[in-house]
């Protein structure tokens, strides 16, 4: 197995950084393997962050 199939890559949008903190947290305890996280809080970091990279899983508030 390669490392890039080992880790979990997850973008994470939310507004509130205390709501990405506990998401990240949540994250890290249940995935059962390495978790890489990036978070973004507005809409312009949202659009740089998926226009650089490629994730496998993207978490956006539903307010936003």
């Amino acid at each position: 197995m390669e490392k890039d199939e080992k880790n979990l890559k997850i973008l994470i949008c939310d507004d509130d950084p205390q709501d990405r903190k506990l998401i990240r947290t949540y994250l890290q305890m249940i995935a059962g393997r390495d978790v890489i996280t990036l978070e973004a809080g507005q809409t312009a970091e949202i659009k740089k962050a998926i226009d650089v990279g490629e994730f496998d899983i993207v978490l956006m508030d539903l307010h936003m």
